[in-house]
């Protein structure tokens, strides 16, 4: 029996740091900003570190590291590349099981170019592969036994994402779900059914936007909308808005917790590191504003190195220690 499983992506990731990467301003572009480099041109690269991501290996790492919990990890790679190898040697290496890592014999193992600016903000080109390639008939069910389940990006498969909520609903675990832009592409009417079987809902501002429908700036909307009508007596709605800091919802009561002034190296991999340490924190049967407090932390650890998990943090911090990250009641 396992504290917790995370299913999703897995990918090898390529970080290039440079400052002559130039970022304009660009009112036709969905985040308002571009990354530019001139085309037929030599760019010097300051700094370059090959390592693995992807949702799911992310919050293991998390799990098992920060957590010490008993962790395994769901994901697909390539059957012979060096970069699945890869893969398995990095979770093993954290001590999380993985005989549930399926490999694909057509697909070679998903990889992300993470292009990064001198200010940490960045723009990632990827191929997916057998990433987003998880096979339902090949996950041996009746040994997928845990706790909670940690579910990132599916690339849309809905079979697997409802074949999970009914497996945790029959051996009595916790889902936490942080849904990537395929599903979110469904619409609310096909996620609001599953989003009201999770224990916690996790997104970003800009995917409860896509997901709600709600008014850009209506936030309150937004995080009642992902609550709204969930019969379960632990959910938590938990919105993460980049420099503005995170939100929890119970229900109940909405908390606050402002990101800190701290100098960003690499912002890949932050919202994994807080959702995770978030739900470590509840597993742990911390309050909110605690579980808050951890997440931030941790992503803190993943903001300040290169990669999305040389920084997440290698010890607990105590709640005592913790008090020193503001939280506050939201209005």
């Amino acid at each position: 029996m396992h504290d917790i499983i995370t299913i999703g992506s897995a990918t090898e990731d390529v970080f290039l740091r440079s400052s002559a990467w130039e970022v304009r301003e660009d009112a036709d572009s969905p985040t308002g900003l571009d990354q530019c480099l001139p085309l037929g041109g030599k760019i010097p690269i300051d700094e370059l570190q090959i390592t693995t991501g992807g949702g799911a290996t992310n919050a293991a790492v998390t799990f098992a590291r920060l957590g010490q919990l008993r962790t395994a990890c769901v994901c697909r790679i390539g059957a012979t590349d060096t970069s699945g190898r890869a893969i398995v040697a990095a979770l093993r290496e954290a001590r999380i099981a993985t005989p549930f890592v399926q490999s694909d014999a057509k697909l070679r193992t998903g990889f992300s170019l993470i292009l990064l600016s001198g200010s940490g903000e960045r723009t990632i080109l990827t191929h997916r592969g057998a990433s987003h390639a998880i096979a339902p008939a090949r996950i041996p069910w009746p040994r997928l036994r845990a706790h909670w389940f940690y579910i990132t990006s599916l690339a849309g498969n809905r079979t697997l994402l409802r074949r999970i909520l009914s497996h945790a609903e029959r051996i009595g675990a916790q889902v936490a779900w942080n849904p990537g832009n395929d599903e979110l592409a469904w619409g609310w009417d096909t996620l609001a059914p599953l989003v009201r079987r999770c224990a916690v809902i996790n997104m970003n501002r800009e995917e409860a936007l896509v997901a709600t429908r709600c008014a850009a700036d209506d936030l309150t909307g937004m995080l009642t909308t992902l609550h709204a009508h969930a019969p379960h007596a632990m959910r938590i709605a938990l919105l993460t808005d980049g420099k503005q800091g995170a939100y929890a919802f119970d229900g109940a009561r909405t908390w606050h917790i402002p990101s800190r002034n701290i100098p960003a190296i690499n912002t890949t991999g932050a919202g994994d590191a807080f959702g995770s340490a978030f739900v470590l924190g509840r597993i742990h049967g911390w309050d909110i504003p605690d579980a808050l407090r951890l997440g931030l932390a941790n992503a803190e650890g993943v903001i300040t190195h290169m990669g999305a998990k040389v920084g997440i943090l290698r010890k607990l911090p105590s709640r005592h220690a913790l008090q020193r990250y503001e939280v506050a009641a939201y209005a």
